[in-house]
């Protein structure tokens, strides 16, 4: 079923499913938007999450064709939590053949990637660090980010400055939509590269048409 490309399929549930809304919004930049992307509308959809995954793990493979990176998400609260972690998670499952159909009731090509999760500080209760992580973070790991949607790639950067003080690598952000209001270019600031699977362009196109 991977052998399709998923971008187009993907842009089509985010238009049918009616995630792509126009209106008077406020985003969590502080910015105002006439059209708003709910890509959590899709991501809780288990076939939209599987679609979205594939269409991320399709990206990223085109980028890291023979071995997948780590990858890194981050905890801020509910909405994040439901979006680039539930991304991130569901892309690193497809990656080690644990999500979606099987391609003949197994997947022997699946190497393992890692992920990790950044809190926004450390917590009093539970486990206190703000990485919850599988891997051993004395040793150098190759972090892609997972995120749902990029408006001006603050967060981001705030993900690959916690890794890189760490000693880790982080050249790559990975997102579902890049609303294209500054991100990309940001992002350059950090020597990071953004590759959205849609853009905000995109979909707005696909709406008009």
């Amino acid at each position: 079923m991977e052998a399709r490309d998923a971008k187009a399929d993907l842009m089509t549930c985010f238009i049918e499913q009616a995630a792509v809304q126009r209106g008077n919004f406020l985003l969590t930049s502080g910015r105002q938007t006439d059209v708003y992307v709910n890509a959590k509308k899709i991501l809780m959809s288990p076939a939209g999450l599987w679609l979205a995954a594939t269409a991320m793990k399709q990206k990223i493979q085109s980028c890291h064709p023979y071995c997948p990176p780590d990858l890194a998400g981050k905890a801020e609260g509910v909405n994040n939590l439901i979006g680039g972690l539930l991304a991130a998670y569901a892309v690193g499952q497809l990656q080690n053949g644990f999500f979606g159909p099987p391609a003949n009731g197994s997947c022997p090509n699946a190497v393992p990637a890692g992920s990790l999760i950044i809190r926004p500080s450390k917590r009093d209760h539970g486990f206190p660090d703000e990485l919850i992580t599988n891997l051993d973070m004395n040793y150098p790991h190759d972090f892609v980010i997972v995120e749902d949607v990029t408006t001006t790639g603050g967060s981001v950067g705030q993900v690959a400055e916690q890794l890189r003080a760490r000693g880790q690598k982080v050249s790559r952000c990975f997102c579902i939509v890049d609303r294209e209001e500054g991100a990309e270019q940001y992002l350059k600031g950090f020597d990071i590269m953004l590759h959205p699977v849609l853009r905000m362009s995109d979909l707005v196109a696909a709406m008009s048409a």
